[in-house]
């Protein structure tokens, strides 16, 4: 018996390490396969990110605008209380950074 584990050890390791070559060359072209698949997606999602964040720069640009307005309609409707609100914005800001 002890023969033949050592004929079946000398015959044993060649077939094996056969077949593990050619797993981790299949291995190798899957894992090139799916860096290829992921460059891919990465390329359509930038391209797809930068067109959504044109679309929210126009919407925050059209908001700025309308905050804007509203500021000076307030402003003009109220000009005491505009004249207020900046005298102590500027009191706060002189005693922050006055340290």
């Amino acid at each position: 018996m002890a023969a033949r584990k050592e004929t079946e050890g000398a015959t044993a390791p060649t077939a094996p390490a056969e077949n593990l070559a050619d797993e981790v060359e299949a291995l190798r072209a899957e894992i090139a396969a799916l860096a290829e698949r992921l460059r891919r997606v990465a390329e359509a999602g930038a391209a797809e990110g930068l067109a959504g964040g044109g679309r929210l720069a126009g919407m925050a640009r059209a908001e700025a605008a309308g905050l804007e307005a509203r500021l000076a309609a307030e402003a003009a409707a109220h000009p005491l209380r505009t004249l207020g609100i900046a005298a102590l914005v500027g009191l706060v800001l002189g005693l922050i950074l006055r340290r």
